[in-house]
């Protein structure tokens, strides 16, 4: 029985960790927030210029179910501060759409 508790207790702890890091908005130096969804443009204009732009890779995509439609995968770095702190985000872009935002740092 305790361990059925403990294991319970550690996924309950991973999975919280996991949505920890996820995040679905980011608050840009001046004050303006990006969120999942928006376009690299959109993203510049409220952030400003990235700390720095990484090509990860390549993916395909299907569109109308015949299309396949090759799309980059970028990474963009942004920091912000909160608090005296500084933070770093992790910005990935599937094309000019972005996909995903993560906490990968602080200073």
């Amino acid at each position: 029985m305790k361990i059925l508790a403990i294991l319970f207790l550690f996924i309950s702890l991973l999975f919280t960790t996991t949505l920890l890091n996820a995040e679905s908005l980011m608050n840009c130096e001046n004050g303006s927030s990006v969120s999942l969804g928006d376009l690299k443009y959109q993203v510049r204009l409220s952030c400003g210029e990235p700390k720095s732009t990484e090509i990860l890779g390549y993916i395909d995509k299907i569109q109308n179910e015949e299309r396949i439609r090759v799309m980059k995968i970028e990474e963009w770095i942004y920091s912000t501060s909160f608090y005296g702190e500084k933070y770093f985000f992790s910005l990935i872009f599937e094309g000019n759409k972005l996909v995903e935002i993560k906490k990968v740092g602080y200073k």
